[in-house]
């Protein structure tokens, strides 16, 4: 994807078993208005790579991709340097980062830098079996799904990113290691922070937790006494929820 892309649509369409990838957006390209359906983008060694310059430019908004599979993606199924607006409704990825050679696997990784972003949904979605440990060596590290706005130094702090406004709801997750994980692990995020939501979400975890949640979010979270404790717990204030 190049800059000036809008209002692009990828219909019924197979990305698959790609060397590298399935779709990438350049580093400075700015893309407003993609639409993916029905599509399979499976078998890569990464599902779509979303890059991000540092400065101006390089944004990924007015985003729907719904109707889709992202399995079987050796490192990442989606990644994300820039998102907003953004809605991911009822897809599928199984068996997405796994690569026993790699440190960051993840099924989803929102890992946003040097811009403002808002306004993220994934819901009716299912990650399964995503996130396996690697040649990581913080149990912290992989993910199912991670949710990062990277304000950390010493790569971030001069030109930070922030996040407002990000929903999980209705969705099926689980690793082999760690659900669900917001903020980078072992550094210290500010966002997301306000207008975050985890609504009917259902975990399971093995061998560790179900999910965690940086204690360097400036938010809490109240599971429901039928969820398995969390590693890291806080109580989140309106207008943050956990049902």
């Amino acid at each position: 994807l190049s800059s000036g892309t809008t209002t692009l649509s990828v219909l019924n369409s197979h990305l698959n078993n790609n060397t590298v990838l399935g779709f990438r957006k350049g580093t400075a390209a700015i893309v407003s208005g993609f639409t993916m359906d029905n599509c399979e983008v499976t078998g890569n060694y990464q599902g779509c790579f979303i890059a991000k310059n540092n400065g101006a430019g390089g944004t990924f908004d007015n985003v729907s991709i719904s109707n889709s599979d992202f399995s079987n993606n050796l490192i990442k199924g989606l990644y994300f340097e820039a998102l907003s607006n953004a809605l991911l409704d009822n897809i599928t990825i199984d068996n997405s980062g796994t690569d026993a050679t790699y440190g960051f696997n993840n099924g989803i990784d929102i890992n946003l830098k040097h811009g403002v972003y808002t306004n993220i949904v994934i819901q009716n979605s299912s990650i399964t079996n995503c996130g396996s440990t690697g040649t990581a060596t913080d149990v912290n590290n992989p993910a199912a799904i991670a949710v990062k706005a990277r304000d950390d130094s010493p790569s971030y702090n001069t030109d930070p990113a922030t996040l407002t406004g990000f929903t999980l709801k209705n969705c099926f997750v689980s690793g082999p290691v760690n659900g669900l994980r917001f903020g980078e692990f072992n550094k210290t995020n500010n966002s997301p922070s306000s207008s975050l939501k985890v609504k009917s979400f259902t975990a399971v975890n093995s061998p560790y937790f179900l999910a965690t949640f940086r204690n360097s979010i400036s938010a809490t979270f109240t599971p429901p006494s039928s969820v398995i404790p969390l590693l890291h717990q806080k109580l989140i204030p309106a207008p943050n929820t956990f049902e």
